[in-house]
C-alpha cells in the first residue's frame, strides 16, 4: 500500500531537505562559481568601475539561479534513495 501525502506535507518535506546543512553548502558553492564565471565573461564592469550601469537584478539572478537548480537537484537525488538500494552507476561497476 503506498502511503499519499497531501500537498502541505509534501512541501515541508522538500523544504526540509532545501534547508538541510549539506544541501545548503553544496548549493552555495554551485552558486558562487557560476557566479564567479559569469563576473569574469562580464569584466567590462570592472574595466569602468562604475556602478550605474549595472544591473543588479541581474546580478542577483545570476547567483540565484544555480542556487536554486543546485538545491532542487540535490532534493530530487536525496529524495530518489532508498535505504539498502544501489544506485545505477553502482550496478554498472
Amino acid at each position: 500500500m503506498k502511503y499519499k501525502m497531501g500537498l502541505g506535507t509534501v512541501i515541508k518535506y522538500y523544504f526540509q531537505l532545501a534547508i538541510d546543512q549539506n544541501t545548503f553548502r553544496r548549493a552555495l558553492k554551485i552558486a558562487i562559481f557560476v557566479g564567479i564565471l559569469n563576473l569574469i565573461n562580464n569584466s567590462g564592469i570592472f574595466q569602468s568601475w562604475s556602478l550605474q550601469n549595472v544591473n543588479f537584478v541581474k546580478v542577483f539572478l545570476t547567483f540565484l539561479v544555480p542556487f536554486l537548480v543546485s538545491t532542487h537537484s540535490t532534493i530530487l537525488a536525496t529524495n530518489n534513495k532508498k535505504a539498502g538500494s544501489i544506485s545505477k552507476t553502482r550496478k554498472m561497476l
